[in-house]
């Protein structure tokens, strides 16, 4: 009799349409003549805006949340009969769910109850509903579309009731899952308008692109603004997705979920990748404006500002792992792992995406080529000659090297311009570089700023690249030197590789590869040496070096040759057959170095 009548008394509760009430005395509206008809959140909100529409979902929340609660305190689960106290408790969320759908007060119509279920995953079931909320979340953020990120949550929320405990080494309770496959295809049933809508594609947006721009408009005063102007729009929308991953993986470790670790790191290393591409591009519109002010040399400008801008990630690797952690090896594999990367995939994923051919000028291939060769047969010579520890001469060494090839540049420089003056497709590509900055700078100072901004912001999301890097690497039983030589390096590479595909678009071929090597020389020769000298001035020893995968060096000397015939060979022409066969190249280098 008590069960009986606290059924009943929590289908009342599921029943109070908090929708409807609040549209009615605080929107002065009937909710279910306005938009969809419907009384839950997405209708209130479309129609009403956030704040009626967040209540709404508290409230519907809430009340999901209170059942479930209220079942565990009246009816505990008891040591001999746990999992039927436990299948009570779900039918208790069942029953509130089932209110909220089919009202007592509105002739049995209601709902969708998508919030008022999320309210009793939060207390059912925690890990199943952060779960479910990530599958919630994951679609809206790709589609915006509430209804169907409502569908996607529940196709997969009965199958979580077996994956989750699976997952924590626990039985599955095999009634719940039925339960909940009953009651997600009520509700999918429930979004039948909905999925007609989205088959014809009508469904509207929960809030739209023009209404996301308003909402996050820097004159708005939103403390997200910043952020958006950071990312841009489009990024912005990649940053929230994982850092919510993040976040609800982070919640899933703390309760003993093994594999949201993984989870966890991953999304980390995507959310450093994403930070560290868009400060590297402020940083490049500042150090431009600094340049244009000063009318500094080309070849200082390619030897040191764009090599810098394009680097400066490899370069706090380095400090990071020489001074912070201790482990030079990481950095050194990180440099070799970015030069691979900058030498195949950088060069591959241009020429395929260029609209001709991509014929590169005789002066990139051979100077740069032959000169970056040189450094990488450098580097192997003194992992070969001092396979311990490295000291000032091994740092000096570098130095000279990378003044050479500033010299150098400087002497082609004086030579170019003594031949001719800058042409009008230099000044033509300049003017589009400078219309597409993002970045409005009105003096010297304000550049200054943005550029010792931009070089601290790239040092957390470097740091927060290796951390996460070396704990994936760990929970993988993965070497920290591998993971530095492919995820690390990656990560700080993408950015160079969508400024090439882009200027591989626009047939600006030169830009797409020139950096390549110059962007390598100076990792090398500048990412190293300096934290050695740093390590050095602070410990006063030298830098030691655990470094036994010395294929790793073999595979980039072996892919700089390559480089050098696929730019050479066909009169200085990459075509997309030698483009593709250097992208398979790096993914079997990559498979090869997990065995080293």
């Amino acid at each position: 009799m008590l069960q009986t009548g606290f059924f009943n008394l929590i289908f009342l509760l599921g029943s109070i349409p908090f929708g409807l009430l609040i549209s009615r005395y605080w929107l002065k509206i009937d909710i279910r003549r306005q938009g969809s008809g419907n009384i839950g959140m997405t209708n209130v909100m479309r129609v009403g805006g956030k704040w009626p529409g967040i209540v709404t979902f508290v409230l519907d929340f809430g009340k999901g949340s209170l059942a479930v609660l209220t079942a565990q305190i009246l009816f505990p689960v008891s040591e001999t009969e746990p999992e039927t106290q436990l299948i009570f408790h779900s039918l208790a969320g069942i029953t509130v769910v089932c209110g909220h759908v089919f009202s007592v007060f509105l002739r049995f119509k209601g709902g969708k109850g998508i919030s008022t279920l999320f309210g009793v995953l939060a207390i059912l079931q925690l890990n199943v509903g952060i779960c479910a909320a990530l599958a919630w979340a994951g679609m809206y953020l790709w589609k915006r579309i509430s209804s169907l990120s409502a569908i996607t949550m529940l196709a997969v929320l009965p199958w979580l009731f077996l994956l989750v405990p699976w997952v924590q080494d626990e039985r599955p309770v095999w009634s719940m899952f039925f339960i909940f496959l009953l009651l997600s295809s009520l509700l999918i049933y429930k979004h039948r308008e909905n999925i007609q809508r989205l088959l014809k594609g009508q469904e509207a947006q929960l809030i739209s692109n023009k209404n996301l721009g308003k909402i996050f408009s820097p004159t708005t005063m939103n403390p997200i603004a910043p952020l958006l102007f950071f990312f841009g729009k489009d990024m912005f929308r990649h940053a929230i997705l994982f850092s919510g991953i993040s976040v609800i993986a982070w919640l899933l470790k703390l309760n003993g979920i093994a594999w949201a670790g993984y989870l966890l790191w991953i999304s980390l290393i995507m959310i450093a990748t994403l930070i560290i591409w868009k400060a590297g591009d402020f940083f490049s519109s500042a150090a431009t404006y600094v340049e244009e002010k000063h009318d500094i040399p080309q070849s200082i400008k390619a030897a040191v500002i764009d090599a810098i801008a394009s680097s400066f990630p490899e370069f706090c690797v380095a400090i990071i792992a020489v001074i912070l952690i201790g482990r030079a090896e990481v950095g050194i594999s990180t440099i070799v792992g970015s030069a691979l990367y900058n030498v195949l995939v950088i060069p591959a994923a241009a020429g395929l995406v260029a609209a001709s051919p991509m014929v590169i000028s005789r002066e990139v291939v051979w100077r740069d080529n032959i000169y970056y060769l040189g450094v990488v047969l450098l580097l192997g010579a003194m992992l070969w000659q001092f396979p311990n520890e490295w000291g000032a001469g091994v740092a000096v060494l570098f130095l000279l090297t990378y003044l050479g090839y500033v010299f150098l540049l400087q002497r082609d420089f004086k030579k170019a311009k003594k031949q001719k003056a800058d042409s009008p497709e230099t000044e033509a590509m300049k003017t589009e570089v400078d219309e597409d900055d993002e970045l409005e700078l009105t003096s010297e100072k304000k550049a200054w700023i943005w550029i010792i901004g931009m070089m601290i912001v790239m040092g957390g999301a470097s740091h927060l690249l290796v951390e996460s890097s070396l704990a994936l690497g760990d929970m993988l039983g993965i070497d920290g030197v591998i993971m530095g030589f492919v995820v690390i390096a990656a990560g700080t590479s993408v950015p160079d590789t969508a400024l090439s595909v882009i200027s591989a678009r626009k047939g600006h071929y030169d830009a797409a590869v020139s950096n390549v090597f110059g962007s390598n020389i100076f990792d090398i020769c500048i990412c190293l040496s300096i934290p050695i000298l740093l390590a050095l001035a602070i410990s006063g020893e030298p830098t030691s070096i655990d470094l036994p995968q010395l294929g790793l060096i073999w595979s980039l000397i072996g892919a700089t040759f390559l480089a050098i015939y696929s730019f050479w060979s066909n009169n200085y022409t990459l075509t997309k057959l030698k483009a593709g066969m250097m992208g398979i190249l790096y993914l079997l280098i990559i498979i090869i170095s997990f065995t080293f």
